[in-house]
């Protein structure tokens, strides 16, 4: 013979069952937007690299300038040097927009604050 369960038992697995597939989705979802932030911070230090090469290779003497500096300045003191440009390279980059749509409002209304 088979056992039949009552319709409330089920009701109330199903219930529990879909509790936990939803807290299972949640934890699941802030694990990736976790990891969404960290790649897009990669993501952003590699472009900032790539966007440096480009204008080294723009531009040769940047390139001799930097390497004359890494001569003459200690190692340390350069890596010291670059942390602070890329975080002002950084800031410029968040900031940058704002300006340019501030300077886009200034232009359209003929106002200036």
């Amino acid at each position: 013979m088979s056992e039949h369960k009552p319709m409330s038992m089920l009701a109330e697995e199903l219930s529990l069952r879909r509790e936990t597939l939803i807290a299972k989705s949640r934890a699941e979802r802030m694990l990736l937007t976790q990891h969404s932030k960290q790649l897009r911070r990669s993501l952003l230090l590699a472009d900032t690299g790539l966007q440096l090469l480009a204008k080294i290779r723009q531009r040769p003497a940047i390139g001799i300038g930097l390497l004359a500096a890494s001569i003459i300045i200690k190692p340390r003191r350069i890596l010291s040097i670059l942390k602070n440009g890329l975080l002002g390279w950084q800031i410029w980059q968040s900031v940058a927009p704002a300006f340019k749509h501030a300077q886009a409002d200034t232009r359209l209304t003929g106002k200036r604050d």
